[in-house]
């Protein structure tokens, strides 16, 4: 068995819910949350820098030029969408942070389960057919992260946008890769996938 770390008891409880009979935890970790919201520092920056120079206006009124009623209804929505953006990038480290709390990532002896919870609960299963492209990224102090799969999307006008799915800022990530690997050369595909 992987090394198990700390995981909150209500997060624990919903990975027990979603076990089907018989089915057994081999490893199961949160994401660590102090580094998760350190990749979010440098929009934090920025969104400081946001809101520190918008601030001053939204304060202290617009300047006399922008005093007719076009001119001011137009401040406003550009000062506050200004402002919108700078707190938002501000705080993202606060919601990484809350994210990674609710975040629970469990491998079973059938699957690896992904449980984020909040005001709704997202329940993600990844079966043996669907882990043979898993890569591992490693940082320092043995800590990185799996990445179980990656959803590309094209735009029309060029632009290309990735959504990876995985185990992030987990202890150990290749002791976890290889695990992944061992499971998915020794079952076969989602229950469902043969009906």
């Amino acid at each position: 068995m992987l090394g198990q770390s700390h995981v909150l008891p209500e997060l624990h409880a919903a990975i027990e819910r979603e076990l089907e009979p018989s089915e057994r935890i081999a490893w199961i970790a949160m994401p660590k949350p102090r580094l998760l919201t350190l990749g979010t520092v440098s929009g934090a920056i920025i969104g400081g820098l946001c809101t520190a120079m918008v601030l001053p206006v939204f304060f202290n009124g617009f300047p006399p030029a922008s005093q007719t009623a076009s001119g001011v209804v137009a401040g406003v929505l550009a000062v506050g969408l200004f402002l919108l953006m700078g707190l938002s990038l501000l705080l993202m480290p606060l919601w990484a942070y809350r994210r990674a709390r609710r975040t629970v990532y469990a491998i079973t002896d059938r699957r690896v389960i992904i449980i984020t919870t909040g005001r709704a609960t997202t329940i993600r299963s990844f079966w043996p057919d669907q882990l043979h492209r898993t890569s591992c990224v490693e940082r320092r102090s043995d800590v990185g992260d799996v990445v179980l799969s990656r959803l590309v999307t094209r735009f029309s006008d060029g632009t290309v946008f990735t959504d990876d799915v995985g185990l992030y800022t987990i202890h150990n990530p290749r002791a976890v890769e290889t695990r992944l690997k061992q499971l998915a050369a020794s079952r076969g595909a989602a229950p469902d996938a043969h009906a």
